[in-house]
């Protein structure tokens, strides 16, 4: 292909000026970066056609940056570049949509030959989708399914975007009893009639909440359940966010590939916890798991469940056990979220001015990275507005 814009990012500056050496030639570099949070800036301003990122100093701080890049849907064709082969390192990268991965020193033919290898296709801006948020707790009980539910409804209040509560709990399915809704059309007939949906067939097809939430049901059959595969998910999960501005999954408490294929396609996962002993427990496993995996901080938010101010798991403790900070916290309600629950409606709608309600608007507005307005009418805010 011709020549093409390039961003090298790397705190090494001779590593840096090795790369304009041997890109001489095969592509124009438009700009150098000597940190991640400038390099972060500059690709998402100036839209190069491809960038270097050095993961020499620091490879978890460099993959953070590959992670944010790729949440903010960008472009650019990546390359990694490191002084080390760590096979862990790489599948890494490979996994986030990295091109290629070079080990310095290299030559100048592989280089130049990726560079070469990339069309205009290759670096065409994708369409715009919509954000995935996944609702996941390995201990039943924390309230995952209540917390999906209710953060769907919220952000559903937005006129003018589109919301769709995904019911994954393949096995103990509660959305359908929570939201007092038949769901009959289902992942396993969403997957049936994947080529022909568009837009207008797939609002048709599923079942609605009076809220405006659209919400795809669980499987209706163990036999169903047989048939759906992580690569089923995964491609289930981007054709939703081709048309919905929010995906919210309650997903099932399993660790399996479907499972591993929901959180690779999630842009955050929500992940639920309580003031417990067994309950933290299970959270620090799945922290683990998660960081062998190559999620970080800002894809996984710890929400703390039916909170109270106990001395032993105070916010501070639960975070130093963790080794991982905590996003928000809930207020225990469970009379009202009871009464809700068996209403078959939303929080929002029987208890508007409860601090559990306030506080899961606050969580929404922190996952959606949007500011609020405050609306004039007399129900909640319809925040995400722009």
């Amino acid at each position: 292909m011709s020549k093409e814009e390039i961003l090298i990012i790397g705190p090494d500056a001779s590593t840096r000026q090795e790369l304009v050496r041997l890109l001489k030639g095969v592509a124009e570099v438009v700009s150098e970066a000597p940190d991640y949070s400038s390099g972060y800036t500059l690709a998402t301003t100036t839209n190069p056609g491809v960038i270097f990122i050095d993961l020499s100093p620091d490879p978890g701080q460099g993959v953070g940056l590959i992670e944010k890049l790729v949440a903010g849907h960008t472009a650019s064709a990546m390359f990694v570049i490191s002084k080390e082969k760590s096979p862990d390192l790489i599948l890494k990268v490979m996994r986030l949509g990295v091109r290629d991965f070079f080990v310095l020193p290299d030559n100048e033919a592989a280089i130049s030959h990726a560079i070469g290898t990339l069309t205009p296709a290759m670096v065409e801006k994708p369409p715009p989708r919509g954000k995935i948020l996944t609702v996941f707790s390995l201990l039943g009980g924390c309230g995952a399914t209540t917390l999906a539910t209710n953060l769907a409804g919220c952000f559903a209040l937005n006129s003018e975007k589109k919301s769709i509560l995904f019911d994954l709990d393949l096995y103990k399915g509660d959305v359908s009893f929570f939201l007092n809704l038949e769901t009959p059309f289902t992942i396993t007939d969403f997957q049936h009639n994947l080529g022909r949906l568009d837009g207008d067939l797939l609002d048709s097809s599923l079942a609605k909440h009076p809220s405006g939430l659209f919400v795809l049901g669980h499987p209706k059959s163990y036999e169903e359940i047989e048939d759906i595969t992580g690569e089923h998910l995964t491609q289930a999960l981007k054709k939703l966010s081709q048309h919905y501005d929010f995906v919210v999954v309650d997903c099932l408490k399993a660790i399996n590939d479907i499972f591993l294929a929901v959180m690779d396609a999630s842009d955050v996962i929500v992940l639920v916890a309580l003031q417990t002993v067994p309950a933290l427990k299970n959270t620090k496993r799945c922290l683990e798991l998660f960081e062998q995996l190559g999620y970080n901080q800002e894809k996984i938010k710890v929400v703390l469940n039916r909170f109270a101010k106990k001395k032993l798991f105070s916010v501070d403790n639960v975070e130093k056990t963790l080794d991982w900070p905590v996003t928000a916290t809930l207020t225990n309600l469970e009379q009202e979220t009871t009464e809700v629950m068996n209403a078959g409606r939303l929080l929002h709608d029987v208890f508007p001015k409860a601090k559990l309600t306030q506080e899961i608007f606050s969580l929404g507005e922190t996952l959606a990275g949007e500011a609020p307005k405050v609306a004039k009418r007399s129900r909640l805010l319809r925040f995400l507005k722009k």
